[in-house]
């Protein structure tokens, strides 16, 4: 017989054994209690303590005796101990990170330069007042803009965007909010989704020739005015240095064990307004805009990745 097998046959036994410590316990309190309010006149509120050595060594002292006795119980709890131990050590040695240190912006996404945005200008800048979204949000580090695109006509439908961008540091188990299901959630219906490519330089995504994965939804969401309305929504993540589109992904990145900090950014782009856009005019928009607002949060707001990593390397 094995250590598991034979292991496995002694819980059961360490089981019934607490369970009738517990019983007989109670019973033995409830004995005491009984005796004492018999004697109440008496000066000594104390049990014997004869009686009291003599349950323990009968419910626990005899019992965990015989589970010490085990010896492939003994060799399962050694083992387990040098494996916690060196685990330590290793973790130590490889520079392992199991927890996830926070680390802030370099500057507050409120911050974000709005004279830097041209051709953009931002016709309105929103705040979330409803305490309990806020909270379902998960961070109060977030923008939510409206942008007008004065480069283009007035009857060009992607003259107006939304941008939506949000900051996480420090808990790589946080599920990132995806319009996919946040959407939904409101009584949308995703009329059609695809990941898509754009180019967008100066990144930090000069090994991928400047191409950004993104998700493209296309969304009809209730309108009290027409029934329903049509939304794109185009988005993605900044995530340890790095890009995803998809929120497994980003979690996966987030809990690489060589990485002592831990942090991602979702930006999310509404493009259009009331009229009829295309999926070609939605994913040019998106590229167009993305190549104004991305390298700005990459050079002066998301942390500087590599300049972590070469602080990591000198400690």
């Amino acid at each position: 017989m094995d250590c598991v097998t034979e292991n496995k046959d002694i819980q059961p036994r360490i089981t019934r054994i607490f369970k009738k410590v517990r019983r007989e316990f109670k019973k033995f309190s409830h004995r005491g209690h009984r005796e004492g309010s018999l004697k109440r006149n008496s000066k000594s509120k104390t049990r014997n303590p004869k009686q009291t050595f003599t349950f323990m060594k009968k419910y626990i002292l005899q019992p965990l005796g015989r589970i010490f006795r085990q010896r492939a119980f003994l060799v399962c709890v050694l083992l387990m101990a040098v494996l916690a131990s060196g685990m330590h050590v290793a973790a130590n040695k490889l520079k392992m990170h199991f927890r996830k240190e926070p680390i802030e912006l370099r500057k507050p996404l409120d911050d974000l330069s709005k004279s830097k945005l041209y051709p953009y200008r931002v016709i309105n800048e929103q705040k979330i007042k409803n305490k309990e979204v806020e909270e379902e949000l998960g961070t109060k580090d977030y923008i939510q803009w409206v942008l007008e695109d004065t480069s283009v006509e007035k009857s060009d439908p992607s003259r107006l965007a939304m941008l939506f961008v949000t900051y996480y540091t420090g808990n790589p188990d946080k599920v990132p909010h995806v319009p996919d299901w946040c959407y939904t959630g409101g009584g949308g219906i995703i009329e059609d989704k695809r990941n898509a490519r754009i180019t967008v330089p100066d990144i930090g995504l000069e090994k991928d020739d400047d191409q950004l994965g993104v998700r493209v939804l296309d969304i009809s969401v209730p309108d009290g005015i027409s029934g329903r309305r049509q939304n794109w929504v185009v988005y993605f993540f900044g995530v340890n240095g790095q890009y995803r589109c998809e929120r497994n992904a980003v979690r996966i990145l987030q809990n690489n064990w060589q990485d002592k900090y831990a942090y991602f950014s979702k930006v999310e782009l509404l493009i259009g307004g009331e009229q009829k856009i295309s999926y070609e005019q939605v994913l040019a928009a998106a590229e167009k805009l993305s190549r104004v607002v991305v390298p700005l949060l990459y050079s002066e707001h998301w942390p500087d990745w590599e300049e972590l990593g070469r602080g990591e390397n000198d400690e």
